[in-house]
């Protein structure tokens, strides 16, 4: 049994005084007014702070990275798609790490279409009822559908289409491409399982490399592929993640910037809520029941989250000048619904730096009140922790009118 875990505070009137650290200031003190000093300067700053302090360092594009296509099908879906199956090889001399993609391309399309991404919790076979996707080999949770000895099997085929709905995105006229997180790195406490055993000399170090910033390192192994498709529209790549996969979704899209749109949903503490805050999970939890999450320098903020001089704003207002949405809900108060909404309206300045406007709200939005502005968006529905129909509702309206 886990001990001497600091309180959660789960009621709004506990929530201590707390300032944000700024995001225009420079570390020489100086205020920045425009975009193209934040983008020179600012930005890399600030990726340096969060590298440093959280998510930790991690390597470069790979220089023997290698793609192998390994199932095409073009009467997926009845007819609707064309299915691929890829594997992404991080090191040509080392094929037994790797990550596969599941991807679906809608036929109605002569063009080269967008897609959207997103990773998956228990292997690539969850995602839909298709009986040539193949099953993971990676390790997953006990927990998991059909789970046998950490090894998943053909009784989880389909059961996590609602988290994301791959034959509603061709409809839409999107392709979708799905990435199991444990091909990356599985989610326990070995920092040297699958491709951060390509990368040991990045763990003996306090910014080491760590599990969410490997989740988000693949995601943009992944854009590497996808720049070689071309049935794929490379531009118009839509990221989106739920919960701790939507944590690696926002921090891979605050620093690849090819990401053309990030969606997070409920990603909490470390992804799009406010640590300030204090409401909901506790940083002494994260350290304490998902250490393997972010760096070793992060630990020092168990019970000191005071001294933090960043917080996921800052993660948020990397995103800038693209296209960013925020889903949550209600009854979800260990994420802390308000922390993320407040979270996104401390992104705004960097937003107005590019000539936008910020959210047309400043309160809390009342349930199932979607708002919009030109490069934002916040949704806050009813019910528990998860992704619903209503979510991609709104998550679809948001995408269609900025790709």
């Amino acid at each position: 049994m886990l001990t001497n875990l600091k309180a959660q505070t789960l009621v709004e009137k506990e929530v201590p005084v707390y300032t944000l650290p700024s995001l225009t200031i420079l570390n020489n003190g100086q205020e920045i007014k425009t975009a193209k000093v934040w983008e020179n300067k600012r930005r890399d700053e600030i990726i340096a702070l969060l590298k440093n302090e959280m998510y930790g360092t991690m390597p470069e594009k790979p220089k023997r990275m290698a793609f192998k296509v390994f199932d095409v099908d073009s009467n997926a879906l009845n007819g609707k798609a064309t299915r691929k199956q890829v594997r992404v090889i991080f090191d040509k001399k080392v094929d037994s790490v790797f990550m596969d993609i599941l991807i679906y391309i809608p036929n109605k399309s002569r063009q080269p279409v967008p897609l959207i991404l997103g990773l998956n919790f228990a292997g690539n076979q969850e995602a839909l009822n298709d009986p040539k996707i193949k099953i993971t080999e990676s390790w997953v949770a006990k927990k998991s559908k059909g789970a046998i000895n950490n090894k998943a099997s053909e009784a989880s085929r389909g059961y996590s289409t609602d988290v994301f709905p791959i034959e509603r995105m061709i409809d839409e006229g999107y392709a979708a491409a799905t990435i199991y997180a444990g091909d990356i790195n599985p989610d326990y406490f070995n920092l040297t399982n699958a491709v951060q055993s390509l990368y040991l000399k990045l763990q003996n170090r306090k910014d080491n490399f760590s599990t969410i910033g490997a989740w988000a390192w693949g995601l943009s192994r992944a854009m590497d592929y996808f720049e070689k498709d071309n049935q794929i529209d490379e531009k118009r790549v839509v990221l989106t993640g739920l919960s701790r996969l939507g944590k690696a979704a926002l921090w891979a899209g605050a620093l690849d910037q090819r990401f053309a749109i990030v969606i997070s949903t409920e990603s909490g503490k470390g992804g799009d809520a406010l640590f300030k805050r204090e409401f909901g999970e506790s940083v002494d939890r994260i350290i304490k029941v998902f250490p393997q999450w972010f760096c070793a320098n992060f630990n020092k903020y168990a019970n000191n989250v005071a001294q933090m001089q960043f917080d996921q704003h800052m993660v948020l207002a990397l995103v800038a000048p693209r296209p960013l949405y925020i889903g949550t809900a209600q009854e979800d108060l260990n994420e802390d619904p308000k922390g993320e909404f407040l979270s996104l309206k401390a992104a705004e300045p960097i937003y107005k730096l590019y000539g936008f406007k910020g959210l047309p709200i400043n309160e809390f939005p009342k349930v199932n009140s979607p708002v919009h502005n030109e490069k934002m968006g916040f949704h806050l529905r009813e019910g528990k922790h998860g992704i619903t129909a209503y979510d991609w509702d709104n998550y679809f309206v948001f995408i269609k009118s900025r790709l």
